[in-house]
């Protein structure tokens, strides 16, 4: 069986995609992700700082870690998370404006004596907003300045396990939306985990030098494209390499871009509410940065998840197409077809693998529709059998060798029927075909085909 070809999106399934995307993703468990990994990202940002800082600084002088550093805050938006705390106490005057009662009532007779009017102060003294860049840069200054030797083995391997514990969290979410096998052995996942915290932050401080590069050339839209461009590789990279499953790089291109876009177009919105809301620092005061902090962690892991689900949505259009009931293809069986449909799920569970209806529909070229009505016969019938929780997602309900062609094709034929043959005259010819297949596929069991059959198990 061919692999299916990786074949550039068009804008219809592109539109088509995003729409599915927006409907499905409450059905795809996208909030609640982003909600682990933002509770995650919390507790892991120090260690992935410390493990960043150590693999640029082989690299770079401080300074410019320190510089390159900065950049990567103000392009995730973190340099827009500021508060100013309004809680000042009212003072007399303004106490009395307010309520219209004066603070002090007195009975003596008062004597007016002309005072001199001092001279109005012009150095006006405003209080400084609390930035959360302000706080991460005093942060990376005294980790910059703390030898690994004074952390100790403990502590290096607490820092490695809370970075590599958010990676984890992150492929769980990665496979998730692209209904991969979660299969990937600890040794491969330390390995990549590693290479990603340490070679992907070599690639962060490169992408950043080159933007400040362009940046010096021009500001303004020129700026936001090369942001744009940034965010896009890095998520372009992410997408690729974390999920435990084949994906298109043409499809990871689309969802990457339409993300890094989401994320610039959020990062100004997010600007304006922080710059015109008050009401986080009235309740919380100067302790407003926790919470905005994690309401943009959260976005900006929304939008990331999005992008990923446009990515299989185009790798996987049947699904997207299923999703908002565009799916108008004829909906015609052919009862034969349940061969290639019974040896695709063969081969993967053969391989300790489950297989899923969307990825099935897409490898034989027929319609999601299609595909679920011949799943739900055989899982009826008990060729099959369907993963508890397992997303649409099936496996063989018997071994290969008791699985027999004929019963399987009329099982199908079942669902396919859709002309009388009873006194027309077309039913001998039709029927001439029926039992030629049926003669065709006498004694072969789905083990046979596939070359898996021993003589003692061959079904008859």
């Amino acid at each position: 069986m061919n692999a299916p070809k990786e074949q550039s999106p068009g804008l219809r399934d592109t539109i088509t995609v995003m729409r599915a995307g927006l409907r499905g993703i409450y059905r795809s468990r996208l909030p609640q992700m982003s909600a682990a990994l933002a509770f995650r990202t919390l507790f892991a940002l120090i260690p992935m700082l410390v493990i960043s800082i150590a693999a640029i600084g082989a690299f770079a002088e401080p300074d410019d870690v320190r510089t390159i550093l900065n950049r990567a805050f103000d392009s995730a938006g973190i340099s827009s998370i500021m508060v100013q705390d309004p809680i000042e106490p009212l003072t007399t005057n303004e106490s009395e404006a307010a309520t219209g009662v004066p603070s002090k009532i007195s009975f003596k007779p008062v004597l007016k004596v002309p005072e001199h009017e001092p001279e109005p102060d012009l150095s006006v003294s405003e209080e400084e907003p609390v930035r959360l860049e302000a706080f991460i840069t005093e942060l990376v200054d005294r980790l910059m300045t703390i030898p690994f030797g004074a952390i100790g083995a403990v502590g290096v391997l607490t820092l490695i396990y809370a970075a590599i514990s958010m990676l984890t969290e992150i492929e769980r979410a990665f496979n998730q939306v692209y209904r991969a096998q979660v299969g990937r052995s600890w040794g491969r996942r330390i390995t990549q985990y590693w290479t990603i915290l340490t070679l992907g932050s070599i690639l962060l401080f490169a992408t950043f030098y080159v933007s400040e590069q362009f940046r010096g050339l021009g500001a303004g839209a020129a700026g936001s494209v090369v942001s744009v461009a940034i965010t896009a590789l890095l998520l372009l990279l992410a997408y690729t390499m974390i999920p435990n499953t084949r994906v298109h790089v043409r499809t990871a291109v689309v969802g990457a871009i339409i993300a890094a876009i989401l994320w610039e177009v959020a990062k100004w919105g997010f600007r304006q509410y922080v710059g015109y809301s008050v009401s986080y620092a009235k309740i919380y005061g100067s302790l407003a940065i926790l919470p905005l902090f994690m309401l943009w962690i959260y976005f900006t892991w929304l939008i990331v998840l999005f992008g990923m689900q446009v990515s299989y949505g185009l790798q996987y259009i049947a699904s997207a197409r299923k999703i908002i009931g565009e799916d108008d293809t004829p909906s015609l069986i052919d009862p034969a077809s349940v061969i290639a449909l019974l040896a695709l799920i063969a081969t993967r569970f053969n391989a300790g693998k489950t297989a899923h209806a969307d990825r099935l529909a897409d490898e034989l070229g027929l319609p999601a529709a299609t595909i679920d009505a011949m799943l739900d016969r055989l899982t009826r019938d008990g060729f099959l059998r369907a993963v508890d929780g397992g997303d649409d997602r099936y496996v063989l309900a018997r071994p290969p060798e008791k699985i027999n062609l004929t019963d399987a094709v009329d099982s199908i034929q079942s669902i396919a029927d859709t002309i009388e043959l009873d006194g027309r005259p077309w039913a001998r010819p039709l029927q001439a075909i029926r039992d030629a297949r049926h003669d065709a596929l006498k004694g072969l069991s789905l083990a046979k085909v596939l070359g898996l059959d021993t003589p003692s198990g061959e079904s008859a």
